[in-house]
Parts: C-alpha cells; sequence; structure tokens
C-alpha cells in the first residue's frame, strides 16, 4: 500500500510532497511536467524520513503563458521492480 499528497501546490512556492508507505521501498521520485509545454526539468528524489514516511521539498516554476495544468509522474522502486503512476493537477498562480 502506498499512499501519496501533495500539499497547498502554489507556484514559485515551496511545498512538500509526500508518500507514506510499509512496503519493501527503496527509491521514490516525482517529476512534474505540463502537456505541450517545455518547463525544463522538474524532478525530485523523496527521502525517506523513517517510520515509511518519504518527502520532498518542491517548487513549480510559474509558466509565461499562465497555465498551471500539471502532471505529477511518481516513480516508486519496489524490491526490485520500477512502478509509475501519473496524476493531473492544479497548481495555484502566485
Amino acid at each position: 500500500v502506498l499512499q501519496f499528497e501533495l500539499s497547498s501546490t502554489v507556484v514559485m512556492t515551496p511545498f512538500i510532497a509526500k508518500s507514506i508507505t510499509h512496503a519493501d521501498v527503496s527509491e521514490i521520485y516525482l517529476q512534474f511536467r505540463m502537456k505541450n509545454m517545455d518547463m525544463g526539468v522538474q524532478r525530485y528524489r523523496l527521502v525517506n524520513d523513517g517510520n515509511g514516511l518519504w518527502r520532498s521539498e518542491v517548487v513549480l516554476p510559474v509558466c509565461s503563458l499562465g497555465r498551471s495544468d500539471w502532471i505529477a509522474t511518481l516513480e516508486v522502486k519496489y524490491q526490485d521492480t520500477w512502478w509509475r503512476g501519473e496524476f493531473d493537477f492544479e497548481a495555484v498562480g502566485n
């Protein structure tokens, strides 16, 4: 079982991405992108804080066209296999 959460996502303001699991997970990465828009590399490694809590501080850039539609890709290494899931979300403008 894996739980994933983004706190309030405001562009250009640090926020916390976190995942909670007690499974045999060794690595978790989180990448952000916009569909049909190059926003540069927005990839973060979540750090295991212990007790199954993984987290990273994230900052999303401002889109020059004012868009706020993001796709978060969560990559999890469980035992020897990588699992991947994508989630759409809206960031709040600054």
